[in-house]
């Protein structure tokens, strides 16, 4: 879709504005309402080309303010404490718009026939003004055919003439004024009708509007109702786990408490564990001492016992050679016994 072209007053406006305001933020404000005006959607992007001055941000933040003002000037207010806010805001914003909408179709009938009036009313004067002039024409005519009467029987008669089709021309006009005042007469009850349908279609949807405010309401309080059961019981969970809390609080207290106590008992039978594995540690070198002592006396028995094996059967040799056999018997049965 093409842009719509602004007119020239638009710019001349636009530069008019330019030249009053130094500051920024207050040219972006005139010139969004400037552009407004003109039926033209004020965007960052616009008010910044038409103000020339300023950052997109600055203009954006400026606009954004615009149009909460204008938000706030045209909503209708709902005055009814049992209503919440947000819905009687909302409810302001679209009755608001509501009778904008009407208002501006309604300006709009009455702009078109305003202008179809004057176009019909110009057009009147200008057929009334040629009349006058050509009514004071033929004066002049007139006087100049007094002037010479008695030689200008034939301009006498142009004369008559003239002033007969002046006659006619300004019943002509008078007619056609009356008529013109007829036709605004008649525009002037179109609008009055279109206005009075204006008001009643507004007062069928204001009464729609209320009417849906108060099933609304009807809701707000059911829901309310509903929500109020629902809190009562969430209440009552509540205490049950508050108390459920406490129990297990004093559970986990005395839980802390068994466990402080086993984490003493294992201190004490750590450092316990810690004794015994430092005696075990003496008794374990003491029996390793022990086994070795009683393997070298082992093996010095055993070196001893063999030696004196050796020496008896050294001795026994040597018996053998000294004395008979039957003797060494004998002898070595008594050693024995």
């Amino acid at each position: 879709m093409a842009a719509k072209k602004l007119p020239a007053s638009f710019h001349a406006e636009a530069g008019r504005l330019q030249s009053v305001h130094t500051d920024t933020r207050l040219l972006a404000n005139a010139i969004a309402t400037l552009l407004w005006q003109y039926g033209e959607k004020p965007s960052p992007q616009k008010v910044l080309q038409y103000a020339g001055q300023g950052s997109m941000a600055t203009i954006h933040d400026e606009l954004n303010k615009w149009w909460d003002a204008l938000r706030e000037r045209d909503m209708v207010r709902i005055n009814n404490p049992t209503v919440p806010q947000d819905l009687n805001d909302m409810a302001g914003r679209l009755l608001g718009a509501m009778w904008e909408e009407c208002m501006a179709r309604a300006n709009a009938s009455l702009e078109d026939q305003r202008q179809q009036a004057t176009t019909l009313v110009s057009v009147a004067e200008d057929r009334a003004q040629a009349a006058e002039d050509e009514a004071l024409r033929q004066k002049q005519a007139a006087e100049e055919a007094t002037k010479l009467r008695e030689g200008a029987e034939q301009a006498l008669a142009v004369e008559r003439a003239a002033k007969d089709s002046a006659l006619a021309g300004q019943e002509e006009w008078r007619q056609k004024a009356e008529a013109t005042n007829v036709e605004m007469e008649r525009l002037r009850g179109l609008h009055a009708k279109e206005l009075s349908e204006a008001r009643a279609d507004f007062t069928k949807q204001l009464d729609a509007m209320r009417q849906s405010l108060k099933d609304a309401e009807f809701q707000y309080n059911e829901m309310r109702k509903q929500n109020m059961v629902e809190m009562d019981a969430m209440r009552t969970r509540a205490i049950e786990l508050r108390e459920a809390t406490q129990k297990a609080e004093k559970a986990l207290a005395a839980a802390q408490d068994n466990e402080r106590s086993l984490y003493r008992q294992q201190n004490e039978l750590n450092d316990k564990i810690t004794v015994l594995s430092r005696k075990n540690g003496e008794l374990a070198a003491r029996l390793e001492t022990a086994q070795a002592d009683t393997t070298r006396l082992k093996k010095d028995s055993e070196t001893r016992h063999q030696e004196q094996q050796g020496l008896i059967e050294m001795l026994r040799n040597q018996l053998e050679q000294l004395m008979p056999a039957a003797e060494l018997r004998e002898l070595l049965k008594g050693i024995k016994q």
